[in-house]
């Protein structure tokens, strides 16, 4: 008699973009002999985001647990994760890069805590990050954990693992570029998900990197502002009214010294501050029924 096999209890995305066939399978390797120091069954999803061609990794999905998914063109990293966890019904996801860059014999040190959290966020040392991106990724961090009212040390490490419901009661959230790993940790802390961190290691990526600098850290930027609305909205809209009601009270103090009034302007700057924390109420009251 034989038995069903048991259903996976973990889904490995990996989306690949123009990465090296050899260097993808080495990924495969790695997290393969992770799992054998476990009693996890899991499958492994590569998703090819229209690396075009020359990228053929059919190859590598001889192993049954190895799946290929396919964009017919670049949609982005976030459309490939979002592709990986649909064609998935494992109650967990984990995520790595295909570049060689996250220490992928890591995943049971991150596993060993999925009893007590609902997402496990690999912690990339902030000397490992090439030298380019490490001022604006310490600058984003300091922003997330001023909006999100708690300390975020790596705001969008891509080697995690999260719950798959965790990853879909914020689907709509999600944008295709990059800042999805972003997205998803700001919804989680900010809705009082358990999140642990791991500390790993981080190597030098093998081939060239998508990500422009610039135009990506301005993106992340944005997208952690816009969540910090959605999620904790007094934390951004109580320093401005704040600001507006203490420079029209120091300026109508100084006023009333001077010219024995108050001017318009000081008025106008405390009856401000004040609109904008009553409109900060309004919108922490709108953000607690997501």
């Amino acid at each position: 008699m034989t038995t069903a096999p048991l259903p996976h209890e973990i889904t490995i995305i990996i989306p690949t973009y123009k990465e090296a066939t050899s260097v993808v399978e080495e990924t495969i390797g790695a997290i393969e002999k992770a799992f054998l120091e476990t009693q996890w069954q899991y499958e492994i999803i590569i998703i090819n985001d229209g690396s075009g061609i020359g990228f053929d990794y059919n190859i590598l999905t001889e192993k049954e647990h190895v799946h290929l998914l396919e964009h017919s063109h670049n949609k982005g990293y976030g459309a490939a994760i979002k592709t990986g966890i649909q064609h998935s019904s494992a109650p967990w996801i984990g995520i790595t890069d295909a570049d060689g860059t996250y220490p992928n014999w890591a995943f049971p040190e991150l596993l060993a805590h999925t009893d007590e959290a609902d997402m496990i966020v690999g912690i990339r040392k902030l000397s490992d990050v090439p030298w380019m991106r490490q001022l604006p990724k310490f600058l984003l961090n300091r922003y997330a954990s001023f909006l999100a009212n708690e300390t975020i040390v790596d705001l969008n490490s891509g080697m995690r693992l999260f719950k798959r419901e965790l990853a879909m009661r914020f689907w709509s959230l999600y944008p295709d570029g990059f800042s999805l790993t972003s997205t998803l940790t700001m919804a989680a802390i900010g809705n009082g998900y358990t999140t642990v961190g791991v500390p790993i290691e981080y190597y030098k990526r093998q081939g060239k990197s998508s990500i422009h600098p610039i135009a990506d850290t301005y993106r992340f930027f944005k997208i952690v502002g816009r969540l910090g609305l959605y999620f904790n909205p007094l934390r951004i809209f109580v320093p401005i009214a704040g600001t507006c009601m203490t420079v029209g009270i120091v300026k109508g103090f100084r006023d009333y010294m001077v010219v024995d009034h108050i001017g318009n302007l000081s008025i106008s700057l405390m009856l401000a501050g004040l609109q904008i924390y009553l409109l900060g109420l309004l919108a922490e009251l709108i953000s607690k029924r997501y």
